[in-house]
């Protein structure tokens, strides 16, 4: 498997539409983040040098690094996504002679698996939060690229939870570890 940001879109969305179970939904929720943290980013790069948004300058150029650095860690938490869902697919794969140590492989391949929707989840939020402010502070021009980023993100929100409850389900109860929260603030 290449690395999903070396992929042309179409390369990897021919990966998507290929009947394997990964990439899957929550590999496409991250690179759907990363996307509209790159279209934050460019409302905020497009706000900046502006005498009309002199006044926002200083929150726009965090907008801008934040958003960046939001796109960096999706495309990071895509390609963590798809290689623990493989893993899921590897335990799902073990004999089922020996059912005690399949389910725990199962169940421990799963746990791994929801860290990446969580993480993700909580990324989003973070775009979504840089993409609202750069829709009704940022340059007007731009404005509609920062909805779509901002409108882009409600349901990736939702799909990343609707991700989790298979995860949980599935061959019995999972249970998250503590050691992984995530923030909604």
């Amino acid at each position: 498997m290449s690395q999903i940001g070396d992929q042309g879109l179409t390369e990897f969305m021919d990966a998507v539409a290929s009947p394997t179970p990964a990439p899957g939904g929550g590999t496409v929720a991250a690179v759907a983040g990363a996307m509209a943290a790159a279209l934050a980013a460019m409302v905020a790069g497009l706000t900046l040098g502006r005498k009309k948004y002199a006044d926002v300058e200083p929150e726009f150029k965090a907008i801008q690094a934040r958003a960046e650095e939001l796109r960096t860690t999706l495309m990071a938490l895509a390609e963590e996504d798809q290689a623990a869902y493989v893993k899921v697919t590897e335990a799902m794969k073990l004999p089922r002679e020996d059912a005690v140590a399949r389910n725990v492989a199962i169940q421990q391949a799963l746990i791994e698996a929801m860290v990446a929707p969580l993480k993700t989840l909580e990324a989003c939020l973070g775009v979504a939060r840089c993409a609202a402010r750069a829709a009704t502070k940022g340059n007007t021009n731009a404005a509609s690229d920062a909805g779509v980023a901002a409108l882009a993100r409600l349901p990736r929100l939702r799909e990343i939870s609707i991700e989790m409850v298979p995860g949980v389900t599935r061959e019995g109860a999972a249970v998250f570890p503590d050691s992984v929260r995530v923030s909604y603030s």
